[in-house]
């Protein structure tokens, strides 16, 4: 199977972060990013991959997911849904 590169729809949809050196690195696994291997720092921008929770310096992910469509350490298929299978976009709500 031929890997392409994530669709616009999605990169669209993804929106990174600002790190916070507050927040606890157990958030983000071991706290590095896995492409550049440089520990995630307060003030970086990160972009998380909904469908699999792993966590990326937005410099480094975007131009691999202009390459392929898996990400990099589990090579599950890109998309917004998130592992529990609710849509990122979608907001939550209390009834």
């Amino acid at each position: 199977m031929v890997q392409g590169q994530v669709n616009s729809e999605i990169l669209d949809g993804m929106e990174d972060f600002t790190f916070e050196s507050r927040i606890p690195e157990d958030s983000f696994g071991t706290g590095d990013c896995a492409i550049c291997l440089n520990a995630f720092e307060h003030g970086q921008r990160l972009l998380v991959i909904p469908s699999c929770r792993h966590v990326y310096h937005t410099d480094c992910i975007r131009p691999v997911m202009l390459r392929r469509s898996t990400c990099p350490m589990c090579r599950r298929q890109i998309s917004l849904e998130d592992p529990a299978g609710r849509n990122e976009n979608e907001s939550d709500s209390v009834v």
